[in-house]
């Protein structure tokens, strides 16, 4: 996509000789507009959006600099030429604070004007490169966003991450504000899955879940994840014990009324402190685990000890 110039200077042969005196096509422009006055100029750059401005100092009603000074506000990004019969250096000096990238005198010789014009787009080159890099990256930031919150609960969950790392990580979440004080949670599938082909299953999971977090959503800031059993954990903002009561009948009632689905939802941790998440989730999956019947563990024993035999059967198991 070509570069786009528009030419200010009073002088109608200069302007349009500003316009021809160069191939501004193989340079990679497209000359977007002449403006006789700085008035004129001013009302084009919003109207024409040029990336580069050829500007004469002397100009009726808006000055050069001034024009210079108020078309920047408007288009920060844009690169100005001055083209000027004077030779003094207070204009030289105040062109250089506006961020003028070149300061030329009349007249203009075309090689000079070639030379400015080539340096000038090889940095917007340079500067158009590094957008399209950055727009990339945060396009690619933006997708993995999910995943990276994900993440940053797993770690939580697991503990590896001081306070510090915590900090830093809601920052970048844009989480912080929202989570004085936070409630990890659980939330269990009860019924309804059993009985259904798998496809059926995945369908109702990834249901449930959506639901799930659109209803934490509402609440303000979250942070969700699910575990390789479907159970969803989620981070919080609760302020109170009522809030997490109203957040459990809420979540609960949705549940049954969108998918007919009961399910359970156990509060691991509640507080102000990120570093006791992991404890305090070790703590409630230990209360998980439930003893093994004394029978089963001889079967897998015996198992263990004749997967190889070929006549193991389940008569042979169940006698053992």
């Amino acid at each position: 996509m070509p570069y786009r110039v528009l030419i200010a200077d009073d002088e109608r042969v200069i302007r349009e000789g500003m316009a021809t005196l160069i191939d501004w096509s193989q340079l990679g422009f497209t000359v977007c507009g002449l403006a006789a006055n700085g008035l004129e100029a001013l009302e084009m750059v919003s109207e024409v959006k040029p990336d580069l401005m050829l500007v004469d100092i002397q100009m009726p009603l808006v000055s050069g600099l001034l024009l210079i000074e108020k078309a920047k506000v408007i288009a920060p990004g844009l690169e100005f030429i001055i083209i000027t019969g004077h030779d003094e250096f207070d204009f030289a000096r105040q062109a250089i604070n506006l961020g003028v990238r070149d300061y030329l005198l009349k007249p203009v010789k075309e090689h000079r004007l070639l030379e400015s014009v080539e340096r000038i787009r090889k940095e917007m080159d340079r500067q158009r490169r590094s957008k399209e890099q950055y727009d990339f990256a945060m396009l690619q930031l933006q997708k993995n966003m999910t995943v990276l919150r994900d993440q940053f609960l797993q770690q939580l969950i697991q503990g590896q991450l001081v306070q510090e790392e915590i900090d830093e990580m809601l920052g970048f979440h844009k989480l912080q504000a929202g989570f004085d004080h936070f409630c990890l949670l659980r939330q269990s599938r009860q019924s309804r899955l059993s009985g259904h082909g798998e496809w059926d299953r995945q369908l109702l999971r990834f249901a449930a879940q959506n639901i799930f977090e659109e209803l934490l959503s509402r609440c303000g800031p979250y942070v969700c994840t699910a575990d390789l059993t479907s159970n969803l954990f989620a981070l919080v903002k609760v302020e109170s014990t009522t809030d997490w009561q109203q957040l459990q009948r809420t979540l609960s009632e949705a549940m049954r009324q969108t998918l007919d689905l009961d399910i359970r939802l156990d509060q691991i941790c509640f507080g102000q402190d990120w570093t006791l998440i992991s404890e305090r989730y070790e703590t409630w999956n230990q209360s998980q685990v439930r003893p093994v019947n004394p029978l089963t563990e001889r079967a897998y024993t015996y198992i263990a000890e004749h997967y190889s035999d070929p006549d193991l059967s389940f008569r042979r198991i169940c006698e053992a």
